[in-house]
């Protein structure tokens, strides 16, 4: 059986073998959707691998955190068990983080701790003063790769820039035991 492979935020980089996605289609081959603002047309548990490269950047702020983890419990809902994301961003220690005008938030390894559950139910436990996160997302990701990315670029005037990337590899884990009733407790 081949694999169910989605590509989001494709742009012009159509990939064959792969449902492209994008929030501006320029070509019948992709279909539209909007990071976090809509659902993907797909079935749930029904995606093996989901490329995420140069998106997550990108991502709006609206309603706090509301569209940024919608996009990451959207993508869980349509991977299948131990489905995988892969992502691909500019380190948020890398001017290219902030020099391209569209990003709207800076990525690190530790912003993707907020997508384990495990995180939270630990939380949860007596006599943590964290306790009163806002944050609990229907969705629970491990991370399966990390790695950090150094690319040293001459731009045309010779001046050397700092160009990091990061690239993560997130896993869909099941939901630890009392979870979504702490997400119900615990409405963002």
């Amino acid at each position: 059986m081949q694999e169910k492979k989605l590509h989001l935020g494709c742009g012009t980089k159509i990939l064959d073998g792969w449902i492209n996605y994008d929030y501006n289609p320029k070509d019948d081959r992709v279909k539209h959707w909007c990071a976090g603002d809509n659902s993907l047309d797909e079935e749930d548990n029904s995606v093996d691998l989901i490329m995420a490269h140069h998106l997550i950047e990108h991502i709006r702020h609206v309603d706090g955190e509301v569209i940024w983890f919608a996009f990451f419990e959207e993508c869980w809902r349509v991977l299948k068990d131990n489905g995988r994301i892969d992502i691909l961003s500019p380190h948020g220690d890398s001017l290219w983080a902030w020099a391209d005008p569209g990003h709207t938030r800076a990525i690190y390894p530790e912003t993707f701790i907020f997508f384990l559950a495990e995180t939270y139910m630990d939380l949860l436990k007596e006599g943590n003063r964290l306790s009163n996160t806002p944050y609990f997302p229907k969705c629970n990701f491990s991370i399966a790769h990390l790695e950090i990315i150094d690319l040293n670029v001459k731009r045309i005037d010779k001046i050397k820039d700092k160009f990091t990337r990061i690239n993560v590899i997130l896993q869909k884990e099941p939901f630890p035991e009392g979870y979504l009733e702490a997400c119900e407790h615990h409405k963002m």
